[in-house]
């Protein structure tokens, strides 16, 4: 860090850097692959995905991509699908760090084109991660990058194993319906949540989740769930939620000129579905 003014810059602005990653991964005893993920590897395998999984940790995204690649591509033994599914969600995480989204993409599309790997633990964290990379497709006259991304975390719901990331699939798909304004399907995803998970399976307290929970439905009818006042005092950083469920932090919610980026993308949808079919028909001479 004492040669490297961009990392020094990142580490004490708090941002992640390589130096912050060392410091977690040494503390818990693993950097991104859990010891849950490690155990789906064999032999060589598992060097090749700890070696990946370090480069990852340090930023040498090369060599990271290099031994995962490596590992896709079968140079160390034919891959079980379990582990072929491990190296495509971390190897499309170091394409997504390193700035190469459409790479990522491709490498995590099969997770929502087919089911051929619906079965492995590694299923609902690609998903999220694809539902992630296919929002960035972000274009002001257009819905397409919510309606993909809500689709990667509804299967997400139904394929995930682990409960944190199946709970946290069915908030964010709340939150699309909600960007979409789909508001009666926002709230029987997010009535749904509060039932499967009245208690957040991951480190959120119980009071901290209901306030959360109910900000996001009061967001949505706030005719009919009134704003979590008590838990906002407790929580002050929960007010934010209310403006992240409908447009992210930072920007401004303008309902009227997302409805009407709504209607053009509908008229444009039912303009092409309504339009004839064109033909390279010659006309005749006289």
């Amino acid at each position: 860090m004492k040669y490297d003014r961009l990392e020094r810059k990142y580490f004490q602005s708090g941002f992640p850097c390589s130096i912050r990653r060392l410091e977690a991964g040494i503390s818990r005893g693993y950097f991104k692959l859990t010891p849950k993920e490690l155990a789906l590897y064999k032999s060589k395998h598992r060097t090749g995905a700890l070696l990946g999984d370090f480069y990852y940790a340090v930023e040498a995204f090369v060599e990271s991509v290099d031994i995962y690649k490596r590992l896709l591509d079968g140079e160390f033994g034919r891959l079980a699908k379990a582990e072929e599914a491990s190296v495509r969600h971390r190897l499309a995480g170091t394409f997504f760090l390193a700035g190469r989204q459409r790479e990522a993409e491709k490498l995590l599309d099969p997770f929502l084109c087919s089911n051929r790997l619906d079965s492995t633990p590694s299923a609902g964290a690609a998903l999220k991660a694809l539902a992630n990379v296919k929002f960035l497709h972000y274009n002001e006259n257009r819905i397409k990058p919510y309606e993909n991304s809500l689709r990667c975390y509804l299967k997400a719901i139904k394929v995930a194993k682990d409960p944190e990331v199946r709970c946290s699939a069915m908030e964010m798909a709340g939150l699309r319906y909600a960007q979409l304004w789909k508001v009666d399907k926002a709230e029987e995803i997010l009535l749904r949540l509060l039932k499967e998970y009245p208690e957040h399976p991951g480190k959120c307290s119980k009071e901290r989740w209901h306030g959360r929970i109910a900000i996001y439905l009061n967001a949505v009818k706030p005719d009919k769930y009134p704003f979590p006042k008590e838990a906002c005092e407790k929580y002050p950083k929960l007010k934010m939620n209310r403006i992240e469920f409908f447009v992210g932090k930072g920007e401004k919610f303008d309902r009227e000129k997302f409805l009407k980026m709504i209607r053009e993308e509908q008229r444009e949808r039912e303009k092409k579905r309504t339009a004839p079919v064109k033909t390279n028909e010659k006309g005749g001479g006289g």
